[in-house]
């Protein structure tokens, strides 16, 4: 099993796919998390509930 989780890992990140994926998550997460109306530091505090609670829709699209 553990084969085959590296063979897939290395064949993702072989090419700039992997890459790419990777920067837009971050970079959609990081917009969606300190710049829009629901950003995580409105509560005086820094939580991530509200990350979580549209994550799945995020994953869903």
């Amino acid at each position: 099993m553990w084969s085959v989780c590296k063979k897939e890992l290395r064949q993702f990140f072989s090419s700039l796919t992997g890459y790419i994926a990777i920067i837009v998550f971050l970079l959609v997460n990081g917009v969606l998390l300190f710049f829009f109306r629901d950003n995580i530091f409105d509560f005086g505090y820094a939580t991530l509930d509200r990350f979580f609670n549209w994550l799945p829709g995020f994953f869903y699209y």
